[in-house]
């Protein structure tokens, strides 16, 4: 009873169409963002799967941070900031009041709707971890131009992750995990890319009535373990020390330096004819 007022006292509620949201008082203009964000996102994604989702979602705002572990289960990663439940159409969300990190709650909101949609419609069907991922990462439109060079970094040290080993877990180590994330990313991305939207569009209309592999064979015409090896010769091939030199960072970086080494030069040189300045004005006075 007295941990049911305490909710009463401390947290608000919102709720409109199938979402209702938990925040405290302070973080109201927040919730409503997230709400507005999870009603316009909801169809778009279930457009995408060609899939209506009908269950209500309740969306947390959590600012403590022993009921955030609470509440996203053991083993959440300590750099995590939401967390989705597809079985309790449940969405967990940090808030940036208390992370103090730049984090976009839009982008968040739509990255774990996706898993609820997609978890949803899958059920209980085995679905690798790489491509949820991915395919929460293009519904909230997460990757940047020069996120590439993740990839070509982890290529040139040997620290790209076989997709085989992204299946169900992805590594709790944060410069791991976000190769681990931009992999899922270019993987479901270069399906697009290779076999069309309509390719992608027809393994998540296979995956309502099979199993990963079958949905992904039956849509590509290749198996699970030719498509994993497949994008793997690509990315190494792709994203070698030719990709990373011609990346914008890099190009910056030698502009960079070019710049420092004509104003080494030139101060070097104003150093030298102020020399040579004084040294005739010397001779002069002598003279």
């Amino acid at each position: 009873m007295i941990c049911f007022l305490l909710i009463l006292i401390f947290f608000d509620i919102k709720t409109s169409g199938r979402f209702l949201i938990e925040y405290e008082k302070i973080d109201s203009n927040l919730a409503s963002e997230i709400l507005i964000t999870a009603e316009e996102t909801l169809p778009l994604i279930s457009n995408m799967l060609g899939y209506v989702y009908n269950r209500d979602i309740t969306i947390k705002l959590i600012s403590d941070i022993e009921q955030f572990h609470v509440l996203t289960q053991k083993g959440f990663p300590d750099w995590g900031v939401g967390f989705a439940d597809s079985k309790s159409s449940l969405i967990i969300i940090y808030s940036p009041r208390v992370v103090k990190k730049d984090i976009d709650v839009r982008c968040i909101t739509k990255h774990e709707l996706a898993h609820i949609v997609l978890g949803g419609m899958v059920g209980s069907g085995r679905l690798p971890r790489w491509f949820n991922e991915g395919f929460a990462m293009l519904c909230s439109q997460e990757w940047r131009f020069g996120r590439e060079k993740v990839l070509a970094i982890a290529n040139m040290t040997n620290s790209l992750i076989p997709l085989s080993q992204l299946e169900l877990t992805f590594p709790r180590d944060v410069r791991k995990a976000e190769i681990a994330y931009t992999e899922s990313f270019s993987a479901v991305a270069y399906i697009i890319d290779n076999f069309g939207e309509e390719g992608f569009k027809e393994i998540l209309t296979n995956l309502k009535i099979m199993d990963f592999d079958n949905a992904l064979y039956l849509a590509l015409g290749i198996t699970y373990k030719e498509f994993t090896e497949e994008w793997e010769a690509w990315a190494k091939k792709t994203y070698n020390w030719a990709y990373f030199l011609l990346t914008g960072s890099f190009v910056l970086l030698l502009i960079l330096l070019v710049f420092l080494v004509v104003l080494i030069i030139s101060l070097k040189s104003r150093k030298r004819k102020l020399k040579e300045l004084e040294r005739d004005v010397i001779l002069n006075e002598i003279i």
